[in-house]
């Protein structure tokens, strides 16, 4: 308890709050959770730079350029010879030329084979399946961490729920007698009195009636004292 019986509070301020253990508890996991987690993401970042930053992966990027240029060059020489055919067929182009075409089409086959037979070496020098699997790895404990946060942040809605704080200025009245008391869902903690004037109908012995005069200071008591 923050605020005590008959205590006048003005709206925002803390009057109590409700400890829930399961919840705290389920904060805690997720909050340790989070950081191992986030310690995992930051491995798996490092290694993948490491693996990245081996010689053999810019090897293996320009293997894969010369391969791409290998079979550009190789397409093209294929239609330089069909075309070479059709024009000798109806002698535009002399024989010299034709195998002119078919020695240089030879030339880049044979280079396409040896980049591809390069490509192929370096990728099992490397390991490329293994940085594939260092990106998995990094990409599923990211949406870990990330799943944590979220389970974190609704936790924490949940917690600040548990901090009750007066809707509007009044007068606190019915608070529990002491800490600790167990409650339901929905349960009513408190009353607050809208207002700072009220009204105050009392009972009043027939005996005492005539000490009680208009104007008179009073002091009220709660029924909880």
């Amino acid at each position: 308890l923050e605020k005590s019986e008959g205590e006048w509070v003005q709206k925002g301020e803390l009057i109590m709050v409700t400890h829930c253990e399961t919840l705290t508890d389920r904060f805690k996991a997720v909050s340790r959770n989070i950081l191992e987690t986030a310690a995992q993401v930051d491995l798996a970042k490092s290694r993948l730079e490491l693996k990245r930053k081996n010689p053999l992966s810019d090897k293996l990027w320009h293997a894969k350029a010369e391969l791409r240029l290998s079979q550009l060059r190789h397409e093209k020489c294929e239609k330089d010879v069909e075309m070479a055919a059709k024009l000798l067929k109806h002698k535009v182009f002399s024989k010299s030329v034709y195998r002119q075409k078919q020695l240089e089409l030879a030339e880049a086959a044979a280079k396409l084979a040896k980049s591809r037979k390069l490509v192929r070496l370096v990728d099992s020098q490397l390991g490329e399946s293994i940085i594939k699997e260092s990106e998995m790895d990094l990409r599923l404990a990211v949406t870990r961490l990330d799943n944590l946060k979220r389970q974190r942040d609704e936790l924490l809605g949940k917690l600040r729920s548990c901090r009750i704080t007066a809707p509007h200025d009044g007068l606190i009245i019915g608070l529990p007698e002491q800490t600790g008391v167990a409650v339901e869902r929905h349960e009513r903690l408190f009353r607050l009195v809208w207002g700072k004037k009220k009204q105050i109908r009392a009972r009043v012995r027939e005996n005492d009636i005539q000490d009680v005069k208009s104007g008179q200071k009073v002091i009220c008591y709660s029924v909880h004292y």
